[in-house]
């Protein structure tokens, strides 16, 4: 059996760039993620991006969290081999601390990228209101 045939209608979770070697050319519909915001980690950002238009069908979306410090690099990186279709922002009644741009955001932009293909989208909103600030399963809570 093959990785596509085993992972067909189920949700990976793993080292996103390890599970996308996996798999073959325009087989994903979606890919959602969140690398880390690191500097260090930059690299991820165009690894991502070329893997997501490999794998991408030609109708798929990828959406990833980022942090805010690095954005401008992360969006240069994610463009080399994706079309940037929005920022859709997602607020938090927890503030992050950045110390670095002594800022504190109230919010977390999710980056959207894709192809060509907006025709049948239908218009979206690009503000969310999480109903719940819960982190008890995620790693960094």
């Amino acid at each position: 059996m093959s990785k596509l045939e085993e992972w067909t209608n189920t949700i990976q979770c793993g080292d996103c760039l390890k599970l996308m070697r996996e798999l073959p050319d325009g087989c994903i519909d979606l890919v959602v993620t969140d690398p880390p915001y690191g500097k260090e980690f930059m690299y991820v950002w165009e690894n991502l991006s070329e893997q997501s238009n490999r794998l991408l069908k030609k109708t798929g979306w990828l959406l990833t969290y980022s942090g805010s410090l690095y954005l401008p690099e992360v969006l240069t990186s994610l463009s080399k081999y994706m079309i940037y279709r929005a920022i859709i922002i997602v607020l938090h009644a927890q503030r992050n601390f950045c110390w670095r741009n002594k800022m504190i955001d109230g919010w977390k932009p999710v980056l959207l990228y894709g192809f060509d293909n907006l025709e049948d989208t239908p218009m979206q909103q690009n503000v969310l209101w999480p109903s719940s600030q819960d982190k008890r399963f995620h790693k960094w809570g």
